[in-house]
């Protein structure tokens, strides 16, 4: 690009846009202000009858202190599994004075499995229903620095049958239970850049417990009752850091951490550390 005689390099292209938005004036109008929070992270929720279409989520504001909502992978699931699956869940701020707010939030996850075939397993079905619940507080220090803490219960119950070679067949459930706590902090540098810092650790986690009613092919029945050690859960972890940024409708949210991997919304860890990068857009009206 060529400026009244001077050649500007494409960096420095890029570096001057993105001056430009961490200088945006306060009179543009954007997501992050006193009445517009972000609501990933905190205790906040959407003002009444605004709406969040987004890549993975979509939510309605009921009442200023009434959101709900649902996750768009589970309903993606039908048409590969042939079998309904679903979500949905509820955010209620309870308590939002000075600076100062407090939510409960509920959640609700069914999933269905089709036969599938897995190793010595033949034609399984599996129901399972997840159910993650969480108390958030969040407090706004001054109007660059917010500071959050979460609390969730996650509960999962899973059930299924499906037929094992040689002409047997088995039925069984699952149970786990899982305690996680997050700490988060949003630090804006405009009305345009948030910076968001998240740190997540599961102090504690249930051995998965499971019963199982097998029969042979000679109608000999067996019932099973055993634990899988949950201590691969326990201490799990993960930090990361991001930015959301804002520009009237849509937003554009993007971070990079490190650590075990915990699901959006069900709140599934993987025990497996590894980078883990986070992308997500939505619009909000």
């Amino acid at each position: 690009m060529v400026v009244g005689g001077w050649v500007l390099r494409p960096q420095i292209v890029a570096l001057l846009c993105w001056c430009a938005l961490l200088l945006a004036p306060d009179t543009a109008w954007s997501f992050h202000t006193q009445d517009d929070r972000q609501t990933d992270f905190s205790a906040f929720t959407l003002r009444r009858n605004q709406l969040r279409l987004g890549l993975f989520q979509q939510e309605a504001g009921i009442a200023n202190w009434w959101t709900i909502g649902t996750y768009t992978a589970p309903w993606v699931l039908i048409p590969f599994t042939g079998a309904f699956n679903g979500s949905v869940y509820t955010k209620l701020k309870l308590v939002d004075l000075h600076g100062f707010a407090a939510s409960l939030r509920a959640n609700y996850f069914i999933f269905n499995l089709r036969n599938v075939n897995a190793g010595d397993l033949e034609e399984g079905n599996f129901h399972a229903s997840v159910l993650p619940l969480s108390g958030t507080v969040s407090y706004v220090i001054n109007p660059v620095w917010t500071q959050s803490f979460d609390v969730t219960w996650v509960e999962t119950l899973a059930h299924g049958s499906g037929g094992v070679k040689e002409n047997s067949a088995v039925f069984g459930a699952g149970l786990q239970r899982t305690l996680q706590l997050t700490l988060s902090t949003e630090v804006r540098l405009s009305r345009v850049v948030a910076l968001n810092f998240l740190a997540r650790y599961v102090p504690w986690a249930q051995a998965v417990s499971f019963t199982s009613d097998t029969t042979a092919a000679d109608g000999t029945r067996v019932w099973v009752e055993g634990e899988i050690e949950g201590g691969d859960l326990r201490h799990s972890w993960m930090l990361q850091a991001g930015t959301t940024l804002s520009w009237a409708r849509f937003n554009l949210q993007l971070g990079l951490g490190y650590g075990d991997f915990f699901v959006p919304g069900i709140r599934f860890v993987g025990v497996n550390k590894a980078p883990i990068p986070d992308l997500d857009f939505f619009f909000r009206f």
